[in-house]
């Protein structure tokens, strides 16, 4: 379902869109190649009234353009690129209210040669990364998303599960 790191960064902007901070919600809807796009979009407004927690998942496969030399899988990533987009914008999001949380994981339990199924980002998996001079972005330019998540502690370990639907996204914004 397109690049990697072109789908996370597709996800940033959705939250974005989400917490008020981007106008473009059609045109991210329609990249994101979501089918329900009105039902989505009657969600958000309801989610804009209240405060709680808004859960948005997705599904099927990426793919990466091998640049680097480094070790990660498509799932890690588009969880880095995520980050590295939304990452401007984060503070702003704290100071509004806004928590934002993103996974993305293959079912299989492993997201390309790696033992991981994957990564989470939080708010503040940029923090741990800066504390250990860590560079976000030189880790995607080298296609060395595992080792990035691997020193801060968010890769996400199931195991081979013995099956295999899809990759999954998961986007939790919460409004407090």
């Amino acid at each position: 379902c397109g690049e990697a790191g072109e789908i996370g960064r597709t996800f940033a902007d959705l939250a974005l869109c989400v917490c008020s901070m981007k106008d473009d919600l059609d045109e991210v809807l329609s990249n994101l190649k979501t089918e329900n796009a009105e039902e989505v979009k009657s969600v958000i407004y309801i989610f804009s009234e209240i405060n709680c927690t808004l859960a948005i998942f997705g599904g099927g496969e990426t793919t990466v353009t091998v640049k680097g030399d480094g070790k990660g899988g498509r799932n890690q990533e588009m969880v880095l690129s995520f980050g590295i987009a939304l990452e401007e914008a984060r503070q702003s999001l704290q100071e509004n209210g806004y928590g934002i949380e993103f996974l993305s994981c293959g079912t299989d339990g492993i997201d390309g040669p790696t033992d991981s199924a994957g990564a989470v980002w939080n708010m503040k998996c940029f923090d741990l990364a800066k504390e250990k001079k860590l560079d976000p972005e030189q880790f995607l330019a080298n296609n060395d998303s595992y080792n990035f998540w691997n020193q801060i502690g968010c890769l996400v370990n199931t195991g081979h599960t013995g099956t295999n639907v899809m990759d999954i996204q998961v986007l939790l914004i919460t409004k407090m």
